[in-house]
Order: C-alpha cells, then sequence, then structure tokens
C-alpha cells in the first residue's frame, strides 16, 4: 500500500494514513469493495494538493505492475523518481512506468499474450485504487481530483495502439517515443497474431528474423 507523499501531509499522521487505508491483501479479499477512509482516522490529514495527487496515481500503479512482473519472474524496471506538477507530466511518468513492462525481453507472441492480460489487469486495479484514494482523501480539491483523471485519460489514449497522437514530437518525449511506437506496434502485432492463423510463427517485434 502506497501513502501519499509527505509533501501532501505531516510526518505526524504517515502512521495514521497507513492505518486508514485498507492494504492490497486486504482490498483483494473483498474485491470490488470501496476503498474507504474512517472518519475519525482521516480527522488531521491535510487536503491533498495537485502534485500529491498524482504521485499517489503513479505510485499505486507502479505497486501493482511490479506485483504484477514478480509473479511472472520477471524483473521490475528502476523507477524514476519524478514527482509531476500537472497532469501531462503525470503521463510522461506513467508511461516510463507502464511501457518497460510491456517491453520485457525475450519474449515472443505467445509468451507476450500471456502477459499482456496480467499486465493490463494491474495497471487497470491500480489506476482505480488510486482514483478512490484521492477522491475519499479529506477536503481533496477538486483540481487535484480532475488531475488524476486528465492523467489517466491522456495516458489511456496513447497506449491505445489505433489512436493517432502528436504527443511525442514534443521535446519531453522524444527518448519515450521508441518505446512507445514499439510497445503499439507489439499490441497491432498481437492483436493479428490471435485472429489470422497465418501469423501464428510471425516474431513479437518486426525488426526479429522470422522463426
Amino acid at each position: 500500500m502506497v501513502s501519499p507523499p509527505d509533501a501532501a501531509k505531516p510526518a505526524s499522521v504517515a502512521g495514521q494514513t497507513a492505518q486508514a487505508v485498507p492494504t492490497r491483501t486486504e482490498q483483494r479479499a473483498s474485491p470490488g469493495s470501496p476503498v474507504p477512509i474512517a472518519a475519525a482516522d482521516r480527522a488531521d490529514i491535510r487536503p491533498l494538493d495537485v502534485t500529491g495527487a498524482l504521485q499517489i496515481l503513479i505510485s499505486e500503479v507502479r505497486a501493482e505492475l511490479d506485483a504484477a512482473l514478480l509473479s511472472m519472474g520477471a524483473e521490475s524496471p528502476p523507477e524514476s523518481g519524478a514527482r509531476p506538477e500537472n497532469p501531462q507530466a503525470a503521463v510522461l511518468s506513467l508511461l516510463e512506468s507502464v511501457l518497460p513492462a510491456y517491453l520485457q525481453d525475450p519474449q515472443d507472441l505467445a509468451a507476450f499474450s500471456r502477459a499482456v492480460p496480467s499486465l493490463d489487469s494491474a495497471r487497470q486495479t491500480g489506476t482505480l485504487r488510486a482514483l478512490d484514494l484521492v477522491a475519499s482523501w479529506k477536503e481533496v480539491p477538486a483540481a487535484a481530483v480532475e488531475a488524476v483523471k486528465q492523467a489517466v485519460a491522456g495516458a489511456g489514449n496513447l497506449l491505445d495502439e489505433d489512436t493517432v497522437t502528436p504527443l511525442w514530437l514534443l521535446a519531453e518525449w522524444a527518448s519515450l517515443a521508441p518505446k512507445l511506437e514499439r510497445y503499439r506496434r507489439r499490441r497491432r502485432r498481437l492483436r493479428r497474431w490471435l485472429t489470422d492463423p497465418d501469423f501464428k510463427s510471425a516474431p513479437l517485434d518486426e525488426e526479429q528474423p522470422p522463426r
């Protein structure tokens, strides 16, 4: 379970926050249940700012992806440590965490088809948990909730393999563009692999020699 950043609450209530938010084990014991924070436990917690809310989103998504990778015997990529201050920066941070999970090597399309459902589910679980945590925070500003929603929508848009977007033409996206394009090609090739019998022997990445 990931607590909001220290900048968003005083250190003296860190323990109260940890007790107030259920652990992932508790949450998984009752799927679909909300993420309540008792009013008494929330009494001394400061309202989140936008940066704190976005950090919750990144931390929760990252934690779920790390757990999924661990269950598959794969290594987790290093964390960037970024603290985005706006939704666009949060989208960049999210993709820096998400894309390496889908670009693990070596893989073939069969292995990729087994990994994708777990990774998709982990990303969705982390996203929903973050939205619940932020929305249930005491006196959370509407701007903080909206920033998280915008970051989620922006990341989802870019991870859609059929979406055409010029975002990676911006200078700050230059280093991420090749990974994003490789991810989207893999998703398109997986979709074809699942439906086209003649594509079963195709490599996962186009640059790989046929097997």
